[in-house]
């Protein structure tokens, strides 16, 4: 995709997005409810044809402007949120709807094949009301690769499983794509499934992209405090940014200024991930103390919250400690920082953000209006 606007009415939902996919890699576009991502699928399918901008496939040009290829012409497979089964087909008949041109014995082999591919040949001669809600989900995803196409699109496609369940078929699903070599590019709101499932992740906000990267770019080098907060909760402390050090409530912290900001001291956002806390029992000479208010167990890790004198009020903080050391509520700790976890970032006079002085080539895409 290359600079794709696209919108309802006169409203533009999708601004400017432009993106890569190579072969065999599975892209997630992630983001909040309403941000563009699945608009952003339609158009890779062909169900919305996008008002600027150019679509290229093998080298290919499938849409630029109103000039599109139809969605059944871009050998494209798409598993949606609702399965979308049909009632009145077995399961084979429904594996077997996309490939319907194929000579009869060809026809039979593939769908067999699909299939065996998610584990369901056993259920070729059943209809899809009798089957569990897993079970559904897997013959969808052997009806969209029976027609063994180029790239598969996936629309929150575990978003109706439960907990439990939708752990099971992701990584199924996973297994079954990254076996066939099929580009994927799959819709979700949930960071935690974007890196389980995605070699290279999508973020979007407001129909615009705000970073793209591998899983660990994304979650240990965010471009901005929206790409931050979205990877789970942080702590946000303010920040005052001068030389290349940040005072915070907690200390000096390190922050590299940007270019032409080395002496004048500025408002700064220092945002700390919960996992970063260090805690030390016998706290050092002037290390920052924190005291702990409470104390919460939540299998792999203790959720720990911290109140630290901050002038006239109290900071409260959020800790996850893996290796919990035996202190009791209402002792006072020294706290430490794991470097890996904690972002700077200037503020600007409209209370927003931007990442400041990045390393070079630790953010894969930034949009400029960010």
């Amino acid at each position: 995709m290359r600079a794709i606007t696209h919108g309802y009415g006169s409203r533009p939902v999708v601004r400017d997005v432009s993106l890569v996919l190579p072969p065999g890699q599975l892209m997630c576009l992630l983001g909040p409810s309403g941000c563009g991502k699945t608009t952003t699928l339609r158009i890779a399918a062909g169900l919305e044809h996008p008002w600027t901008g150019e679509i290229r496939m093998g080298g290919e040009t499938v849409a630029m402007g109103a000039e599109a290829l139809p969605p059944e012409r871009r050998h494209i497979g798409f598993l949606f949120q609702d399965f979308a089964l049909f009632p009145h087909l077995t399961v084979a008949d429904n594996v077997g709807f996309g490939i319907t041109h194929r000579r009869r014995a060809e026809r039979r082999q593939r769908v067999r094949a699909a299939l065996d591919m998610v584990g369901m040949a056993e259920h070729a001669k059943v209809y899809p009301h009798t089957l569990s809600g897993g079970q559904q989900q897997r013959v969808a995803l052997a009806r969209a690769l029976a027609p063994e196409p180029r790239l598969m699109l996936l629309d929150e496609p575990f978003s109706g499983l439960d907990a439990r369940l939708r752990h099971q078929i992701r990584a199924e699903t996973f297994d079954v794509l990254r076996a066939n070599g099929v580009a994927a590019v799959m819709v979700t709101h949930d960071p935690e499934e974007a890196m389980y499932m995605a070699d290279r992740i999508v973020l979007m906000d407001q129909g615009r992209i705000v970073q793209t990267g591998d899983p660990a770019t994304l979650y240990h080098q965010p471009a901005c405090p929206f790409a931050a907060r979205f990877f789970g909760e942080i702590n946000e402390l303010p920040a005052r940014v001068r030389h290349g050090v940040a005072e915070t409530p907690l200390g000096t912290l390190p922050a590299p200024p940007r270019a032409g900001h080395r002496d004048a001291p500025r408002n700064a956002l220092a945002m700390i991930r919960p996992e970063a806390f260090v805690l030390e029992t016998a706290p050092q000479g002037d290390q920052p103390r924190a005291r702990i208010t409470a104390i919460r167990h939540l299998g792999r890790f203790h959720d720990v919250t911290l109140v630290i004198a901050d002038g006239a009020t109290g900071t409260h903080l959020h800790a996850h400690i893996a290796d919990m050391p035996p202190i009791p509520l209402g002792a006072e700790v020294g706290i430490g920082l794991k470097p890996a976890g904690v972002f700077i970032f200037p503020a600007d006079e409209r209370g927003k953000a931007a990442v400041l002085s990045p390393e070079p080539g630790s953010v894969s895409s930034v949009h400029p209006a960010l």
